[in-house]
């Protein structure tokens, strides 16, 4: 029999992905979802196909109740508060980010659930300084109040995982990136946001302001990618750890080495940066500042899940042309806007002004 799986935050970027993966693996019966916003407005095709119950995690008989009328075996949590923002509402991310997985963790544990995947993330190694190699799963050093709570529910469900019958293993991801950043609302940012950005810039032919620093190094994941990893996890028998970086990993690319491959791509007359007031720019991190701004982002080691899974991520140039395609087949089904002014009014991604000329 096959497993029976619960995705929470199914309507989320990740959350999509990770469905239309297991809705795809024979070794899966039956995949359900539970997020607020009900349905998946990023895919509209899952619809049909897999019942999503519209309800805040914090409603614990809720959450029970589900676990048992649908028998599940595995639970993907991937709901969480996210964003800058959150470091600044520290009672709300340790709410939800921490007193919801509690409760999910202890429903999980009253309804039989033999294995739980959770939603990690690299900031749990931003007190770190970046290291040759990438960061490795047993140090870490969360400093602020987002990482801290995803470092605790970690921990708490790693206790619980002790004391019962139930597999609890932590996956820490990177940055990602697809087509469905896309499709979010303009007040969205952060580093997802930011790397599809580069990519649509150069498709929608339009200039493109970003505040980061051109050397700041990171490991992008494509979001199908990112859904094949946790699906491989979830069906494999036995898991030899408890903890796994998800990423592209070492040696990652910069900022500047990913404008340079779009560019290449799209050609360099069709593709021109911008800084805030105007003035056109070949890189990024132009900005006195901006450097200084950027956060140590570093790049994850990832030798062990792709031991465990048996295959790598792929690299930002390798997935770039599906990413391409997702765009482009979005833009022909009218999921995204198909003409630039309609898709910098809808979404707010790209600088709002027209190229400066050269003598400026």
């Amino acid at each position: 029999m096959g497993q029976r799986v619960l995705v929470t935050g199914s309507a989320g970027n990740v959350g999509t992905n990770v469905i239309q993966q297991l809705m795809m693996s024979d070794e899966v019966d039956i995949v359900v979802g539970i997020d607020p916003v009900g349905a998946h407005p990023l895919k509209r095709d899952l619809e049909p196909l897999v019942p999503v119950y519209p309800f805040d995690l914090r409603d614990q008989a809720a959450v029970l109740r589900v676990l048992k009328t649908d028998r599940i075996t595995a639970v993907v949590h991937l709901a969480a508060v996210m964003g800058t923002w959150v470091n600044s509402n520290p009672l709300l991310n340790f709410e939800v980010n921490l007193g919801v997985s509690a409760m999910l963790y202890e429903a999980c544990r009253a309804a039989g659930v033999h294995r739980i995947l959770y939603a990690s993330s690299k900031a749990l190694y931003e007190g770190l300084e970046p290291v040759a190699g990438g960061w490795v799963e047993n140090v870490v050093l969360p400093t602020r109040p987002y990482a801290i709570a995803k470092f605790a529910s970690e921990s708490l469900g790693r206790r619980i995982a002790e004391q019962d019958e139930l597999q609890f293993v932590g996956l820490r991801f990177a940055d990602f990136l697809g087509v469905e950043q896309l499709k979010r609302p303009p007040g969205r940012r952060g580093a997802a946001k930011t790397l599809t950005k580069i990519v649509a810039a150069g498709i929608y032919e339009q200039p493109i302001k970003l505040r980061v620093g051109a050397d700041t190094c990171i490991d992008p994941m494509y979001t199908p990618d990112l859904g094949r990893a946790v699906t491989a996890l979830l069906v494999k028998d036995e898991l030899r750890h408890d903890t796994y970086n998800v990423g592209a990993g070492w040696p990652g690319i910069t900022y500047s080495q990913m404008v340079e491959a779009c560019r290449d791509r799209y050609g360099s007359n069709s593709y021109r940066m911008v800084d805030s007031v105007g003035t056109v720019y070949h890189s990024v991190g132009t900005s006195a500042n901006a450097a200084a701004k950027s956060a140590n982002r570093g790049v994850l080691n990832t030798s062990r899940i792709e031991g465990e899974i048996g295959e790598r991520s792929r690299r930002f140039h390798e997935f770039l042309p599906s990413l391409e395609a997702d765009i482009e087949s979005d833009r022909a089904g009218g999921l995204i806007p198909s003409e630039a002014g309609e898709w910098l009014e809808e979404t707010g991604l790209l600088a709002l002004r027209q190229p400066a000329t050269a003598d400026e």
